[in-house]
């Protein structure tokens, strides 16, 4: 799914060719999952007539600032959302490269799965500009976008975030505290990673990556850190964020030697000459080098293993993500259940559970949009135009 670098990629394309530009047409299609109950007309009331002047992230969370009075946008991409914006003149079309976005939006205008249109006239700033479209878009429906009536910014949604690490990373002692407050009992570090409360914007390829960098074990008691450690993880986190944003999020451009360009699908492969393996944490499949990544303390790793199919058959267990993807979005379940090590039959028949429900990740499995799309009859799009 979409995560931190994904999300402000999106952002900075809104505010490099919408921002400063009026809202001159809105189309919007009946989807009270994707619009958490806001009905078309009710969209097209808040956006028309409006300006953009700002845009604004935190974590995963991306807003819009409109002018005038009224509600404004806050919206999240779930696993397969997506924005892009179209130069209506020139035909040209900005979208982030990540791993499942489509690749032909030029070509096929307005793209496939679109919830909502919006058109812009022309720039004030630039006299020659010419008009512009954004889109979104969200195949598999788990993208959210609400109208709040405050500033987003200061909205419950956002202001339950944690640090984000992009904006507001803490420094090295602020890091340590916030770790030992949220380490209690058998904290891991993956779960702790992927919990929004504690850092905003970090999904299951960032914390792979940053548990990589740091050498760190995706199972490691966070309360067994040496300070030595959470200095490296600190080091990671800023790091890996810093480059993938740089970078636009087209995973091209990023270095050889990250885990990212062989973590997907389970697959058996290798980084600079060391073999990686999966395992679940938290109902995650998480991806890592066990050559380099070793546990501090000692911890059971919860490997993934293969299960008898109908006929007796053996077949790989699929212990991938279920498709809510609360965990990373809310931040409570990752923490709350997947760090619980408890030896109680209880805890181990939860865990199960939880692995059982984890059937269709969004990125570890496949980094691409195919899989089960609602098959529901297109929605009635509500157009209105200035």
């Amino acid at each position: 799914m979409p995560e931190l670098p994904e999300v402000e990629a999106a952002r900075s394309i809104i505010e490099e060719h919408c921002v400063g530009r009026l809202i001159t047409g809105v189309e919007a299609q009946e989807d009270s999952k994707v619009f958490e109950g806001i009905s078309a007309h009710e969209l097209v009331k808040a956006f028309r007539g409006r300006r953009l002047i700002q845009t604004g992230r935190k974590g995963k969370q991306l807003w819009l600032v409109l002018d005038g009075q009224g509600p404004m946008p806050l919206m999240h991409f779930g696993m397969t959302g997506f924005i892009a914006v179209r130069d209506a003149a020139e035909g040209t079309v900005h979208l982030v490269a990540y791993e499942n976005a489509p690749k032909d939006t030029a070509a096929n205008w307005p793209p496939r799965f679109l919830k909502l249109l919006l058109h812009f006239g022309p720039s004030d700033s630039n006299a020659a500009s010419t008009s512009c479209e954004l889109a979104f878009c969200d195949a598999r429906r788990f993208g959210r976008l609400k109208l709040v009536q405050e500033n987003p910014a200061e909205s419950e949604v956002v202001q339950k975030l944690g640090f984000d690490p992009l904006l507001e990373m803490p420094d090295l002692g602020a890091f340590k505290e916030l770790i030992a407050r949220k380490s209690r009992g058998a904290a891991r570090l993956k779960p702790l990673l992927l919990d929004q409360e504690f850092c905003a914007g970090v999904g299951n390829w960032v914390a792979d990556e940053v548990l990589w960098h740091a050498r760190l074990h995706p199972e490691q008691p966070a309360l067994a850190l040496q300070p030595e450690h959470i200095e490296a993880l600190h080091t990671a986190l800023q790091q890996v964020v810093q480059t993938a944003v740089e970078a636009k999020a087209d995973s091209s451009k990023y270095p050889r030697d990250w885990l990212f360009h062989v973590r997907w699908r389970k697959k058996v492969g290798s980084i600079n000459g060391h073999t990686i393996d999966h395992i679940t944490v938290g109902s995650r499949t998480s991806c890592y080098v066990p050559e380099l990544q070793k546990v501090i303390g000692g911890v059971t790793v919860h490997k993934l293993k293969p299960t008898k199919g109908p006929k007796g058959k053996k077949r790989k267990q699929d212990n991938s993500q279920p498709d809510t993807q609360q965990a990373e979005d809310t931040g409570s379940t990752d923490a709350q259940q997947g760090n619980q090590h408890g030896n109680s039959a209880g805890s181990r028949k939860h865990r199960g559970h939880g692995a059982k429900k984890a059937a269709s990740q969004e990125q570890t499995e496949a980094p691409s949009t195919a899989g089960k799309v609602d098959k529901a009859k297109p929605a009635q799009r509500h157009t209105a135009k200035q």
